[in-house]
Parts: structure tokens; sequence; C-alpha cells
């Protein structure tokens, strides 16, 4: 009896299979059908239907993402220029030259003002389709006029990089009353409906903030900073992409990744040394410039002010530490650090 119960069993299972089957055979014959003259596959009439709501769908699509694909064009032309620019800065870099660069990773690298600023200006102009263009060259304009933002002593808050705050966050401290105007730019004006203001470009805060005074923390940047961005084999002067953390004592031989074990290195000296321990480097022809240590937070500020960009705003000029120029040779109207800033 049990075996008759299941050989029923299995009959039944095997009939719903078939049914499934021949179901499914129906509803492939209701999308297409074969045409006996031609021996082509064709759609029917449900097939025509779900392809023009595609191609519908792909029109409205394309239209959204028209200004994207320019975007990344222009994205690209950009860094492909980039690349050349660093062909050429590939070396020993001069001050300047290393000051300009430092600068411009800080404020356009990761979670720096301009990408900020930009990312901002992007999700306004995809929210609303009707900006105007003049509109959208004036709001350019000031993003890159940030203000220098001082404590309540008059001092920077920090100097790598430069405590700036965009024109947004800057008008809504002044109308709040945490900050005090020390400057403005003299041809800036921010326009509201009734209301025209002078755009600040040096702000104080009102209550002082107190600076931290504990170890720096261990950071890449700290690193190439206490190093003077400069590989401490070759001693020349590299731009931040070329530079890499290298274990003074190997990783092999137990060497960790902290203040007292790692040095900055170009990449041509890091593969060059490899695993050699320090006490085998005069055999491979090399030489430590400095050995690792932990350094001072004052001995990194120190090195910060040799990063700050040589063109600043002149109003920036006397909290920097820098020398007033005439204002024939470095007006207002004149190129600053923001109007020939590099993106990464």
């Amino acid at each position: 009896m049990r075996n008759e119960g299941k050989l029923q069993h299995v009959f039944v299972m095997a009939a719903m299979l078939v049914f499934l089957l021949n179901l499914s055979h129906i509803s492939n014959a209701n999308a297409f059908y074969i045409n006996s003259n031609s021996h082509h596959v064709q759609k029917s009439p449900i097939g025509h239907t779900a392809t023009s709501l595609s191609s519908q769908m792909e029109s409205e699509i394309s239209s959204s993402t028209k200004s994207k694909r320019k975007k990344r064009k222009i994205k690209i032309q950009k860094r492909s220029s980039q690349l050349d620019l660093h062909d050429r800065k590939k070396g020993d870099l001069s001050e300047e030259e290393l000051a300009q660069h430092v600068s411009s990773v800080y404020v356009n690298g990761a979670g720096g003002l301009m990408q900020g600023t930009t990312k901002k200006r992007e999700r306004m102009e995809n929210e609303s389709q009707q900006i105007d263009e003049s509109q959208l060259a004036i709001i350019k304009k000031l993003d890159r006029h940030p203000a220098l933002v001082l404590n309540a002593d008059y001092q920077p808050l920090s100097v790598l990089p430069l405590s700036l705050w965009s024109w947004q966050e800057t008008m809504k401290a002044v109308c709040s009353g945490k900050v005090t105007v020390v400057d403005v730019y003299p041809n800036m004006k921010v326009r509201a409906v009734n209301v025209e203001i002078a755009l600040p470009s040096v702000i104080a805060l009102t209550e002082y903030v107190k600076q931290p005074s504990q170890v720096p923390a261990f950071t890449r940047r700290n690193v190439f900073l206490r190093d003077g961005y400069k590989c401490q084999y070759c001693r020349k002067r590299y731009m931040t992409r070329d530079l890499s953390l290298d274990h003074y004592m190997p990783r092999c031989v137990g060497g960790k990744l902290n203040w007292k074990n790692t040095v900055t290195s170009c990449r041509k000296c890091n593969g060059k040394k490899g695993s050699t321990l320090p006490k085998n480097l005069k055999h491979i022809g090399m030489k430590v410039v400095q050995e690792p240590r932990v350094p001072t937070k004052w001995e990194l500020a120190t090195m910060a002010e040799k990063m700050v960009p040589r063109r600043v705003h002149q109003t920036w000029k006397p909290f920097l530490g820098m020398g007033m120029t005439p204002e024939s040779e470095d007006s207002d109207s004149g190129e600053t650090f923001f109007d020939s800033v590099e993106e990464y």
C-alpha cells in the first residue's frame, strides 16, 4: 500500500510539471510568433508595446544624462592636461612649486573646500533645471572667494590646510553673530532681495577656540609634512602622488608603521631599498637623510607655514606672516591661488 501511495504521488508531481511546461509554452507563444514565409521570429503587439515603452524611457534618461556625460568629458580633459603638467614637474620641485602643489591638494583633495563647494553646486544644478547661466557664473565666482578664518586672538585656526570657509558658511556666521568681519573683498558683493553685503575675505571668531596640544596624529600627510615632502634617500622634493611611506626597519623583520619607523620616500628609492636593513644601506649606495622620529606640534606648524601658497589675496597676507606688496603688483583683479588651483 505504501508503494502504491508513493507511485501515485510521483504521477501527480509529473502531471503538474507537464502542466507548468505547457503553460510556459503558451505564454511564450503569445509574446512571439513565427512567420513561415520569411522564417524569422517577429514580436507580437505585446512585444511592440514593451519596446515603445522602453524607447520612451531611454529618451527621458538620455536627456538627464546628457549633461553628466558632458561634465565627465570635461573632467577627463582636465585630468589629461594635469597629467601633462605632472610629467613636466616630475622630479625635484622648487619651494614655490611645492607650496602651490601641497596647498592645491589640501584645498581640492578629499574633504577639501573646493571639492565640497563643487559638489554643492552640481547638486543645485541637478535639482533646479531653471538656473540661469549668468547666475551659475556668479556662484562659481563666489565659490572661488572663501574667507580666511581667524581665532579670537587673530591667528589662523590652522595653516595647513588653511582655515577657510565658503561664502555660504561665512554669511551664515556673520548673520548669526558668531564672527567679526575683519576685511572684505573690494569688488565682491552678495545680493539678496533688499540687501547688498560686501563679501568678507577675513573673519575672526568671537569666542576663542582652544587649540589641541597633544602629539600630532600619525597620518600620511603629517609624515610628508615632517619630512618636508622630500625623499629621505635621494633628498629631492616630489608631488604627493610620487611619494610613499617606507618602513625604515622592514616589515619582514617586525618593523611597524609608526612615527619612529616611517620615512618619506619616492617610489624609485622605495623599490631600490626593498627589505634592506638600515645598517646595510651603505652597501647599496643609499643613506637616510634623517632617521624617523615623533615630531612636535610646533615643528609641524613651522613646516606648514612654508607650504602656504605664495599668491593669496592681499587682505590675507598680514595674518599669514607675509609682507604687503603695492596694489599695482597684487591688486584684487590679479590672479590668486584659487584662480589656478589644481584638481586631484
